[in-house]
């Protein structure tokens, strides 16, 4: 039973924790991370997933921000008119 308990906890928790942990560490750095939230139900009562959820949703958004920040920084340049 100990064991089973064991590796309820292990598949349940310390791994879904260590996905998001990596994820975020990625993200902190400017890399890309998938946290595999696309198939979780947004109304999923588990905090594991819950987790999971806010941790994509704010990649996202850093992602829109960086976007933006950058065609700001780098506005389009208007055509030559001609000679």
């Amino acid at each position: 039973a100990f064991v089973v308990a064991v590796l309820f906890i292990q598949f349940t928790v310390v791994r879904p924790i260590k996905r998001v942990t990596s994820a975020a560490e990625r993200i902190s750095v400017g890399q890309q991370a998938d946290l595999g939230a696309a198939g979780l139900k947004r109304t999923s009562r588990n905090e594991i997933h819950q987790l999971v959820l806010a941790t994509e949703r704010l990649r996202a958004s850093l992602a829109m921000a960086m976007q933006r920040l950058t065609k700001k920084q780098n506005p389009p340049t208007p055509p030559n008119p001609p000679a």
